[in-house]
C-alpha cells in the first residue's frame, strides 16, 4: 500500500549541507529531498516512516568518477559481459557509500573502444546498484613517458583533434569525461571540440607543463587526474600540472586524487587539498569483456559498502575489439539496493603519451590524429561514455576534446607529457578534469608545470582533478600543495582496479599480469602501478587523516566536487531540497559506512547496523 503523504523522514541526525554538519532532520519523497516548511506549514503533511538515526551523519552519497573496475571486473577488457560486470561493480558500489560513479576504460585498442562503449549506458541507481553518470574514458590521448599502468602499444597522438579522437572512440554518447595529455599535439583543439560537446576534459598521465596546463584549461578542460600521479613533479620554476592548484586562471579546476594511504602521501594530499581543496573485488571493467554485467552488478553492489552511490565504471588502454565488445554493454542506470549508480563509462586510454603509459598496455596506445574520427573509429558508439581521459598533447587531442566537449563528454588531461600550455588550451577547448593528478604525467617544474600547473593556471575555466588518496600513489605533501593551491578543483578518487578488494597474490587480468603486495597492485615484475585497491571511503579517511581538513571538505571531495565536475550537482553530490536523496549514514570519526541510501532507500546495511 503507498504510503498516505509518502514522506520519510530522518530524525536524530547530523546533516552535511553546503560544507556545514548541522543538527536537522532530513525529509524525503519520491527520491528527492524535501524542504520541511513546504512539507510542514504549506502542505501540512505528516511522515509515514520516522527513521531514528542514533545521532549517525547523514552525508551525499559518494561519486567516484574513476573507477576502473573492481571485484574481478575491468571495464577496459571484459567485453564480452560488460553488462554484468557493471551490474556487479554497481551493486558492490552500494556497500562503499557510492550511489553515482563514471565507469573508466584505460588506454585500450580501437577495436575494444568500439565494442565496450557502446555498452556503457547513463542509468538510475537503485537497488540493483549504483547510478551509472557516463563513461570516463583514461586514454589513450596520454603521454607516453607517463603511461604508468597503460598499454604503451594502444597509447595515441590526437594529432587531428577532436577527429582522432572519434575514429579511435567512435560514439561519444556517453562519455562524460576524457583524461588526457595537454601537451600532445592536437590536444588543445580536442579539449576545444570536447567541450562543446559537453564532455568533461580531465588532465593526465601528462609531461605537461603548467603553461600547457593552463592553456588546457582556457580550453575547456577542468579536471586533472589522480593528481601527483602520472604526471612531472612538482618543480618552484615549472610546476606542471600541479601548478594548476595555485594558477592565476579564473576558471575553477578540480583534481581527483587518490587518498588510499598508498598513491598518494598523506602530505601531499595536504598540499592539493590546501592548494585547491574542491575539485575490484576481482572484477575488471576493461577485460572481463566475457562477463561485464555480472562484473558491474558485483562491484556496483560492493560499493554501497564504502558510501558510492554512483560511479563511472573506468577502462584503460584495451585494444578495438575490447571497445566495440564492452562500450554497448556498460549503461547507464539507476541505483538501489542492486548496487550503486552507473553515471556512465569513463574511458582512460588509448589516447594517451607513451612516455607516461604507466600500467597500460603499449601496443594498444593510439593518437588521435584525426581528432574525434579516430575516437570513433576506436571506441564505437559513445553513447554511455560521460568521461574520456587523453593526453592532450597527442596530435588530434585538441579538437577531439572540442568535439567530445560539444557532445556532452567530459574530457579529462592524463597519461601525458603535456606542458602547461598545452594542457591549458586542452582546457580553453572543453577539457575540465584531470586524471589522478601527479600519477602519469610529468613532474611538477618551476619552468614548466605541465599539467599540474592547471590547479594553478591563470586560465579563465574552472579545472577539476582527479587524486588518489590511498598513501601509495600521492605522497602527503603533494596532496596539500594541490589541495592548498586548487581546493575547490579537488575530486577524490579510487582509481581501483579489479585486485580491489581481493587478497594479496598474482592476478591475470586481461592481457596485464598483476601482483598485489601489501595493497599494492603492481605490473606483476615490475613497481608500475597497475591503479588502486582502496575503496572509495578508505581513501576520503586518509585524505582527511593525512590533511588534518575538516571533514566537511572530506566528504565534499567525494561527492559534491565530482557533482560540479560533471555539471550534475543540481541533482548529486547535495542534500539541498529537491537533489536526489542519495546520501550515506557513518560515523564522523571513522568514516566507516553504517548506511547507503539511494533516492530514498535504504540499499546497504552495515551487518552490525
Amino acid at each position: 500500500m503507498k504510503p498516505k503523504s509518502g514522506l520519510t523522514r530522518f530524525h536524530n541526525c547530523y546533516i552535511l549541507r553546503d560544507s556545514k554538519i548541522i543538527k536537522e532532520d532530513l525529509w524525503i519523497r519520491d527520491g528527492k529531498i524535501e524542504n520541511p516548511e513546504q512539507v510542514f506549514y504549506v502542505e501540512q503533511l505528516q511522515a509515514d516512516v520516522t527513521v531514528n538515526c542514533e545521532g549517525l551523519l547523514i552525508a551525499p552519497g559518494f561519486i567516484d568518477i574513476q573507477i576502473n573496475g573492481g571485484w574481478g571486473v575491468d571495464f577496459s577488457y571484459d567485453s564480452d559481459n560488460v553488462k554484468e560486470g557493471l551490474r556487479k561493480v554497481s551493486k558492490e558500489l552500494l556497500a562503499h557509500g557510492v550511489t553515482s560513479f563514471c565507469p573508466t576504460m584505460v588506454t585500450s585498442d580501437v577495436e575494444k573502444y568500439r565494442k565496450i562503449l557502446p555498452l556503457i549506458k547513463m542509468t538510475d541507481g537503485g537497488k540493483h546498484g549504483a547510478t551509472i553518470l557516463g563513461l570516463h574514458l583514461e586514454g589513450p590521448f596520454i603521454n607516453l613517458a607517463k603511461k604508468g599502468a597503460h598499454m604503451e602499444e594502444y597509447i595515441r597522438i590526437p594529432e587531428n583533434g577532436i577527429k582522432t579522437i572519434e575514429e579511435v572512440y567512435g560514439s561519444l554518447d556517453n562519455v562524460v569525461i576524457i583524461t588526457l595529455a595537454p601537451e600532445l599535439p592536437g590536444a588543445t583543439e580536442a579539449i576545444k571540440d570536447l567541450t562543446e560537446m559537453g564532455i568533461k576534459v580531465a588532465l593526465g598521465h601528462s609531461t605537461a607543463s603548467l603553461a600547457q596546463g593552463e592553456e588546457a584549461v582556457e580550453c575547456g578542460a577542468n579536471l586533472i587526474t589522480h593528481l601527483f600521479n602520472a604526471m612531472l613533479p612538482f618543480h618552484h620554476r615549472d610546476p606542471g600540472l600541479v601548478g594548476l592548484l595555485a594558477s592565476t586562471t579564473q576558471k575553477q579546476v578540480f583534481y581527483g586524487i587518490i587518498s588510499d594511504g598508498i598513491h598518494t602521501h598523506p602530505a601531499a594530499l595536504r598540499i592539493a587539498s590546501r592548494t585547491n581543496p574542491e575539485g575490484g573485488w576481482g572484477v575488471d571493467f576493461s577485460y572481463d569483456s566475457d562477463n561485464v554485467k555480472e562484473g558491474l552488478r558485483k562491484v556496483s553492489k560492493e560499493l554501497l559498502a564504502h558510501g558510492v552511490t554512483s560511479f563511472c565504471p573506468t577502462m584503460v588502454t584495451s585494444d578495438v575489439e575490447k571497445y566495440r565488445k564492452i562500450l554497448p554493454l556498460i549503461k547507464m542506470t539507476d541505483g538501489g539496493k542492486h548496487g550503486a549508480t552507473i553515471l556512465g563509462l569513463h574511458l582512460e586510454g588509448p589516447f594517451i603519451n607513451l612516455a607516461k603509459k604507466g600500467a597500460h598496455m603499449e601496443e594498444y596506445i593510439r593518437i588521435p590524429e584525426n581528432g574525434i574520427k579516430t575516437i570513433e573509429e576506436v571506441y564505437g558508439s559513445l553513447d554511455n561514455v560521460v568521461i574520456i581521459t587523453l593526453a592532450p598533447e597527442l596530435p588530434g587531442a585538441t579538437e577531439a576534446i572540442k568535439d567530445l566537449t560539444e557532445m556532452g563528454i567530459k574530457v579529462a588531461l592524463g597519461h601525458s607529457t603535456a606542458s602547461l600550455a598545452q594542457g591549458e588550451e586542452a582546457v580553453e577547448c572543453g577539457a575540465n578534469l584531470i586524471t589522478h593528478l601527479f600519477n602519469a604525467m610529468l613532474p611538477f617544474h618551476h619552468r614548466d608545470p605541465g599539467l599540474v600547473g592547471l590547479l594553478a593556471s591563470t586560465t579563465q575555466k574552472q579545472v577539476f582533478y582527479g587524486i588518489i588518496s590511498d598513501g601509495i600513489h600521492t605522497h602527503p605533501a603533494a596532496l596539500r600543495i594541490a589541495s592548498r593551491t586548487n581546493p575547490e578543483g579537488l575530486i577524490l578518487v579510487s582509481d581501483a582496479v579489479a585486485s580491489q578488494g581481493l587478497a594479496d597474490g598474482n592476478y591475470h587480468i586481461g592481457p596485464q599480469h598483476v601482483t598485489v603486495e601489501g595493497g599494492r597492485a603492481y605490473v606483476t615484475g615490475t613497481k608500475v602501478l597497475c591503479g588502486s585497491t582502496t575503496a572509495l571511503d578508505e581513501c576520503v579517511a586518509t585524505f582527511k587523516k593525512s590533511l588534518e581538513c575538516s571533514l566537511e571538505y572530506a566528504l565534499e571531495a567525494a561527492s559534491l566536487h565530482p557533482a560540479k565536475a560533471l555539471g550534475i550537482d543540481n541533482r548529486k553530490g547535495r542534500l539541498n531540497f529537491g537533489c536526489d536523496a542519495d546520501f550515506v549514514m557513518l560515523h564522523p570519526d571513522t568514516i566507516k559506512i553504517e548506511s547507503t541510501w539511494i533516492a530514498g532507500e535504504c540499499v546497504y546495511k552495515c551487518n552490525k547496523m
